[in-house]
């Protein structure tokens, strides 16, 4: 992205690895629209954002993962339980910083939500929890 900016570029979106990264708007919009995958049918979008100058990054537990003896292991995991974080399906972070908005999802997934909400605050990020309850909290 900054290579774009240094080159002048004003409008792009990129999509990298699964942060999306916005420069600017689409030209003939204010917004570039980004939906968001729906951890339990993967065809599915549960929500969008619309973003400019923006990163979007998600962590979930329903990309990377094994079965093992009909046990569902996923990648992100907890330090304190070494076992796989178990209270969201998905963590999806909006923010300026890609680099903040990666660190952020996979830490969110990890946290407690008031404690995720919280560090989310700090950095002034937006973020959308979908609990595996199927719930969904916002904080924008």
């Amino acid at each position: 992205m900054e290579l774009l900016k240094e080159a002048g570029v004003k409008s792009a979106l990129l999509n990298v690895g699964g942060n999306v990264c916005a420069i600017g708007s689409p030209p003939d919009k204010e917004f570039w629209n980004i939906g968001i995958q729906s951890p339990n049918n993967l065809s599915e979008i549960f929500d969008k954002v619309s973003i400019s100058d923006q990163s979007v990054v998600t962590s979930g537990n329903y990309q990377r993962f094994y079965i093992v003896d009909n046990k569902y292991y996923h990648h992100i995991i907890d330090p304190i339980t070494l076992m796989p974080a178990d209270t969201y399906k998905s963590v999806t972070i909006i923010c300026e910083d890609s680099s903040i908005a990666d660190m952020l999802s996979t830490t969110l997934f990890i946290l407690p939500y008031e404690d995720g909400r919280l560090l989310a605050q700090k950095y002034k990020a937006k973020v959308i929890w979908f609990f595996n309850d199927n719930r969904i909290e916002k904080n924008y």
